[in-house]
């Protein structure tokens, strides 16, 4: 679309969404993720595995912050808690 001039046509955002049970519904405008934190700032890598919600680590503010994403559903790895995500 750049190429025929059209001016951006998406938006970044930033939303604070609820985690419980390690999962959170993403905005419905949500196209692609930038990056996501906690409200108090610490900030969250992509999940390389599917085990990143076990505990098989110390689940503390110190402790690997991962996240994926699966359809219109963030999994993230604090079982409950307010998360930035920026889209």
């Amino acid at each position: 679309m750049r190429l025929v001039g059209v001016p951006d046509m998406f938006t970044e955002k930033v939303a604070v969404i609820d985690v419980d049970n390690y999962r959170a519904a993403l905005p419905e405008d949500f196209y692609q993720i930038n990056q996501v934190r906690t409200t108090d700032g610490y900030y969250f890598r992509y999940a390389g595995d599917t085990f990143h919600t076990h505990k098989c680590f110390d689940n503390t503010v110190n402790a690997d912050l991962t996240y994926k994403i699966q359809g219109g559903v963030i999994i993230t790895s604090i079982e409950k808690g307010c998360i930035e995500v920026s889209y």
